[in-house]
């Protein structure tokens, strides 16, 4: 069966240390979503104990061909798989190379490594606040791709969020707030997002 798995905040196992073990075998693929990608992992237990793991925010999830955008997941996504079972698993994942065109339902993805450590610690920072969809999707691109980081949907955020944002992308990338100004529209519309 396929479950919307909630996302939370709870202390588990990575998925990386069960992958590395070969406790579970994934098959990854993308479902017709609004808004960037709603990623369908299907996950196999193939040991014979109780696994409770999590889905990291900053798992990437490669398209093949290389021509289209990668996806990376931007939340804790909790598991709960029985021994020896199968299930599938929703999450919403973002693209994160906005040089390349998106993904289309019919390509194929795999399972990639954890994100470069700026972009996994900016998916942390965005699995504990409530940003909207424009938004995640352009902090993920001035992350993954060092493209500014426009002001259209940030006046939509919390303040306080926002200046703990515009921090992070001063103080740990080292990028000047001048850096991160740019219209919505001229990205989404570089990107094919439009």
């Amino acid at each position: 069966s396929t479950a919307l798995i909630a996302s939370c905040n709870a202390e588990s196992t990575p998925m990386a240390g069960l992958l590395s073990r070969g406790v579970i075998k994934t098959k990854v693929s993308l479902l017709p979503a609004n808004h960037d990608f709603l990623v369908q992992v299907e996950l196999v237990n193939n040991s014979r104990e109780v696994l409770e793991f999590h889905i990291e925010p900053g798992r990437t999830f490669n398209s093949i061909p290389d021509e289209f955008q990668d996806l990376v997941a931007v939340n804790t996504t909790q598991i709960v798989l029985q021994p020896a079972a199968s299930m599938k698993a929703v999450l919403f994942a973002y693209c994160k190379n906005k040089h390349k065109k998106g993904p289309d339902r019919t390509t194929p993805l795999e399972l990639g490594p954890m994100a470069s450590d700026q972009l996994v610690r900016i998916c942390r920072f965005i699995d504990g606040e409530s940003f909207n969809i424009q938004t995640i999707r352009h902090i993920v691109w001035a992350v993954s791709d060092t493209v500014p980081l426009p002001n259209g949907p940030l006046a939509l955020e919390n303040e306080k969020t926002v200046a703990e944002l515009q921090r992070y992308l001063d103080v740990d990338l080292g990028r000047a707030s001048a850096d991160h100004v740019l219209e919505l529209d001229t990205l989404s519309r570089e990107a094919g997002l439009e």
